[in-house]
C-alpha cells in the first residue's frame, strides 16, 4: 500500500544548525578522550623561557617520531608508541559513531543529544547499517581539508535536502528525531507527491474512525449493554370446541341432525337437531415481539483504528500490551507509538 506522504509546512531537513552542533559535541568528546591520553602519558619539562620550548619541540619534531607540544615554557613529549594509540583510539571512535551506533539507532552521541536521526529519504525509517557505511565511508570527501569538515559543511547548506556527499551517495537524511517513519515530500530529493484530502483507508481493511482529539487517555472501561433474548415458552394450548351428539331413531340407529334453517316450527313426530350455541372465543393477543437492544457505537481507537493527523498514521489501543500502537507502512505492522 502506497504510505500517506504529508505535505511538510517547513523543510524537514532545515536543521544545518543541530547537526553543526551535533558534530562539535561528537569531536569534543573524542578531544577529551586524546587529552586524557596526552596528559596521563606525555612527559613534560620546564624551560626558563618560551622562546627555549619552542626551540626544543622544534628540534625533537624535525629530528625524531615523537611529537613535541609547547605549552609556555613547559614542554609536552609523547613517544611515537603513545602516538600510534592514539591515532588507534580516534579510528575506532569514527567507526564506532559514524557507522555502527548510527546502523542500529540512527544517531551518534551529538546527534542524540540535538534529537536528530539518520533515515532513508524516502520512507524516513531508519537508515540502517548499509547506508551508514557509506555515509561514514565518503567522511574522507566531506572532512577535506581535514581540519574542519569545510566540503561537508558547504554541500550541505547549498544542496537540496541539506545533504552532504555521504548522504547523497547514501540515499539518506537528516531530520528530527519526532519524524522517524513519517515520510514528507522534500523537494528535489524524493519525488513524493503529498496526499491531500482525506487521509487513506486503515491498513487492516476497518472503516475510518472520526478523529480523536487525545491519544493520552486510558480506554474506556464502560460495560456493555445488556441483550434481552428472544421468549423460549411454548404458546398456550386451548381446549377443542364441542360437537354435538347425533340423535337416535326408534331402532337405535342415528340420524344426521338437522339443521333448522327458516323459522317454520318443527313438526312433533320429525326427529329435529338444533347446533348448540358457542359463545365465541375472544381473540388472543398478539405475542410481543423480542426487543433487541441497538448495538453500541464503536469506540474511536479502542474498537477500530483511530487517525492521528499529527503523526499521520493511524493509531490503536493494544488491550493485550496495554499501550497505544501506531501503524508503521515500511515495517507493514502495528508498533508501539513513538514518543
Amino acid at each position: 500500500m502506497q504510505p500517506h506522504i504529508s505535505a511538510p509546512t517547513a523543510d524537514p531537513t532545515a536543521v544545518v544548525g543541530r547537526r553543526i552542533v551535533a558534530w562539535l559535541i561528537d569531536f569534543l568528546v573524542l578531544a577529551t578522550i586524546l587529552l586524557v591520553i596526552a596528559l596521563s602519558t606525555f612527559t613534560n619539562t620546564s624551560f626558563g623561557s618560551n622562546l627555549g620550548a619552542e626551540l626544543q619541540c622544534d628540534i625533537v619534531n624535525d629530528t625524531s617520531p615523537d611529537l613535541c607540544i609547547a605549552a609556555g615554557s613547559t614542554v609536552y613529549i609523547g613517544d611515537s608508541d603513545t602516538l600510534g594509540m592514539m591515532m588507534i583510539v580516534t579510528f575506532v571512535y569514527a567507526l564506532v559513531t559514524t557507522i555502527i551506533i548510527p546502523g542500529f539507532s540512527g544517531w551518534s552521541p551529538g546527534k542524540l543529544v540535538m534529537g536528530l536521526r539518520v533515515v532513508n529519504d524516502t520512507t524516513f525509517e531508519l537508515a540502517g547499517m548499509g547506508p551508514n557505511i557509506g555515509r561514514g565511508f565518503f567522511w574522507v570527501v566531506d572532512s577535506f581539508p581535514w581540519i574542519v569538515p569545510f566540503v561537508g559543511f558547504v554541500v550541505g547548506l547549498a544542496s537540496k535536502g541539506h545533504r552532504r556527499v555521504g548522504d547523497m551517495v547514501a540515499s539518506t537524511l537528516v531530520v528530527d528525531k519526532s519524524l522517524v517513519g513519517h515520510p514528507m515530500a522534500v523537494a528535489g530529493v524524493n519525488n513524493l507527491t503529498p496526499v491531500g484530502g482525506a487521509p487513506p483507508p486503515p491498513p487492516t481493511g476497518f472503516p475510518p474512525a472520526p478523529p480523536m482529539e487525545s491519544f493520552d487517555a486510558p480506554p474506556p472501561t464502560g460495560q456493555p449493554l445488556e441483550s434481552f433474548p428472544p421468549p423460549t415458552a411454548a404458546p398456550p394450548v386451548f381446549p377443542p370446541l364441542p360437537q354435538p351428539e347425533p340423535a337416535i331413531d326408534e331402532v337405535g340407529e342415528a340420524q344426521e341432525p338437522t339443521v333448522v334453517l327458516d323459522a317454520t316450527p318443527a313438526q312433533p313426530d320429525e326427529p329435529t337437531a338444533v347446533m348448540p350455541v358457542i359463545p365465541a372465543e375472544p381473540p388472543l393477543p398478539p405475542a410481543p415481539e423480542p426487543v433487541v437492544p441497538e448495538p453500541a457505537p464503536p469506540r474511536p481507537g479502542i474498537d477500530a483504528p483511530q487517525w492521528d493527523t499529527a503523526r499521520n498514521t493511524y493509531i490503536q489501543w493494544d488491550p493485550e500490551l496495554t499501550q497505544w500502537m501506531e501503524w508503521s507502512e515500511a515495517a507493514g505492522r502495528w508498533i508501539p507509538i513513538s514518543q
